[in-house]
C-alpha cells in the first residue's frame, strides 16, 4: 500500500500529462510505477524514447511497488492534501480516496511492473562543457538563422 495526497497526484499529472509523453490514456505506455523505499517515493514512466522519474519528497518507507494508469492522476488531482491509498492487488490496483466527504474507490487492471517497458539506467555523470562551447553554440545558432552574433 502506498499513500499519496491528491495534491501530489495533481503535481504528477502536470509532469506526466499524456500530451507531453505522447502516450494514450490506455495501452502499454499508459502506466506509471510508484516505488516506495528508503529514499522516499519514486514515480516512473517509461515509453518509447522517453523516461521520466519524479522523486516525491517523503520520509523513508517500506519497499513496495504499485502500478497505476496515467488517467488516475487526472481523476485524483486536486489542490487539497486528502490521502489517496493505492493498494497492489496483483493484476489490479485499488485506489481509495475521499471526495467531498464521500468515500470513493476504483479498481484498475494493470500489468506487473516487470511487464512494463524497462526504465533505462542512469546516464554517466555530467561533465562541464569546454570553455569554447558557448561560442560554438552561438556561431551555430547564427548560421541557422536563429540569432546569435
Amino acid at each position: 500500500m502506498i499513500t499519496i495526497t491528491r495534491r501530489t497526484a495533481r503535481q504528477l499529472h502536470v509532469v506526466l500529462r499524456h500530451e507531453l509523453l505522447d502516450a494514450p490514456w490506455d495501452g502499454p505506455g499508459s502506466f506509471i510505477v510508484l516505488r516506495a523505499g528508503p529514499s522516499g517515493l519514486r514515480v516512473r514512466h517509461a515509453g518509447v524514447g522517453l523516461a521520466i522519474e519524479c522523486l516525491v519528497p517523503a520520509p523513508p518507507r517500506p519497499r513496495e511497488a504499485v502500478v497505476a494508469p496515467l488517467d488516475l492522476l487526472r481523476r485524483l488531482g486536486a489542490r487539497d492534501d486528502g490521502p489517496v491509498i493505492l493498494t497492489n492487488l496483483g493484476r489490479e490496483t485499488l485506489a481509495t480516496w475521499d471526495l467531498d466527504g464521500l468515500a470513493e474507490d476504483a479498481r484498475f487492471a494493470v500489468p506487473r511492473p516487470r511487464d512494463l517497458p524497462l526504465f533505462p539506467r542512469r546516464p554517466e555523470p555530467m561533465r562541464p562543457a569546454p570553455a569554447e562551447f558557448l561560442d560554438l553554440l552561438a556561431d551555430a545558432s547564427h548560421a541557422a538563422g536563429w540569432g546569435g552574433r
